[in-house]
């Protein structure tokens, strides 16, 4: 189900709004020119929130322009952070020590936190379509996944609102963080390597000539190839590094089997 969502005729819809948020991502940067250090991680995570929290719950989030982290967003952070460190803990790995501990029921809080924010936006998007408030869409205008979850819910009956719940958070959590990092390593790479930079550089100067402040089109995206081979050269999940890489003999070594693939 979730695969016809991420059709390009109803991703194509979106890039008004991805200019929207690029706009004010461009915006705090400026803003972040003259300081000494920027914090870009934290910029990116919430441009990559707002874009994601569009498409996948229909709503406006506006954590860049927001002066506090929403609670959505901060819960989720915490939850990373949190499951981050009970992986380095091995005292914190079987559940019943985990949920007693300090950690696990700060995560437990969170989860119904976020929970319970997207179980509010279902209901009262699903009482919007029973009222007759909203129509069924029709194939090819913008729609949210959360649209397009529901509209199957009513109509098929075999997809419950808890489903939705679990598949509208997936998305929210997974999609932002795996953004954010891919973008936040390519721009860290970019300033490391300026030859690079310069040649993505005189590409969009290609692509956008003197009318450097008009909206990407489609167009435009597909002719950013060199970009786009920078991009891929950085995998979603690259935060993550190996501490050794070498076995030597003599030395024991202990295996997550969990985290073998």
């Amino acid at each position: 189900m979730t695969n016809t969502c991420f059709r390009y005729d109803i991703l194509k819809e979106y890039v008004p709004s991805l200019n929207e948020h690029a706009q004010v991502l461009v915006k705090r940067l400026k803003e972040e020119t003259d300081k000494d250090f920027t914090r870009i991680s934290r910029l990116l995570s919430h441009y990559a929130f707002d874009v994601a929290f569009e498409f996948v719950m229909g709503a406006h989030m506006r954590a860049q322009e927001s002066r506090t982290e929403p609670e959505f967003l901060y819960a989720t952070k915490r939850i990373f952070s949190l499951m981050s460190r009970r992986t380095t803990n091995i005292l914190l790995w079987p559940d019943f020590m985990f949920n007693r501990a300090k950690s696990g029921k700060e995560v437990k809080k969170h989860i119904a936190t976020v929970k319970a924010q997207a179980r509010s936006m279902v209901q009262e998007e699903k009482q919007k379509y029973l009222e007759g408030e909203l129509k069924f869409s029709e194939d090819g205008k913008k729609r949210s996944l959360l649209n397009m979850l529901l509209e199957h819910h009513l109509q098929m009956q075999d997809f419950s609102e808890e489903d939705i719940i679990e598949e509208l958070i997936t998305f929210i959590v997974a999609g932002h963080d795996t953004t954010s990092a891919a973008m936040t390593w390519t721009l860290y790479m970019l300033g490391l390597y300026p030859d690079i930079q310069k040649k993505v550089h005189e590409e969009l100067d290609w692509i956008f000539g003197e009318d450097v402040k008009r909206p990407s089109t489609e167009d435009d995206l597909r002719d950013m190839k060199y970009l786009e081979c920078v991009i891929k050269r950085y995998s979603t999940t690259s935060i993550i590094r190996h501490r050794h890489d070498r076995l030597y003999a003599g030395k024991s070594i202990f295996l997550i089997m969990g985290g073998i693939g």
